[in-house]
């Protein structure tokens, strides 16, 4: 039996780790708009991060499929779109406890995906899938 760590390998194109990365833009809107942001600088903002941390990535020699990459920065991207929903067209502030509530559960998932590599890398398993 393989464990769900094998759960967590990167797939072609999303995988486990695509939910992180929603989540990430989940919490990065969430900051940017509880201080109403303007929608340009934020967009700006956001991308900036999202495709940086992928240049990151490959700069750390993470190994990755492009499709992957593209639509890591896509989850990162309907993460931010949800939020901006319920923000703009639904003129819903912001709370706090979304901030916390999100972040929360980004640094759950991303710790769970963490712990499942080392545990792959430990049994000698392949990072791709």
């Amino acid at each position: 039996m393989k464990g769900f760590a094998h759960h967590w390998k990167e797939g072609k194109h999303y995988d486990l780790w695509s939910i992180t990365h929603t989540l990430s833009g989940v919490v990065l809107a969430s900051i940017l708009f509880y201080f109403d942001m303007d929608l340009v600088l934020a967009f700006v903002i956001a991308t900036m991060l999202f495709v940086g941390w992928e240049a990151v990535e490959v700069a750390l020699g993470i190994k990755e499929h492009t499709a992957n990459k593209i639509m890591d920065v896509v989850f990162d991207f309907l993460g931010f779109l949800v939020v901006l929903y319920f923000y703009l067209w639904l003129d819903m502030s912001i709370q706090l406890s979304t901030i916390i509530y999100s972040a929360i559960a980004f640094i759950s998932f991303n710790v769970w995906g963490f712990l499942a590599h080392k545990k792959r890398v430990r049994n000698g398993e392949s990072h791709l899938q």
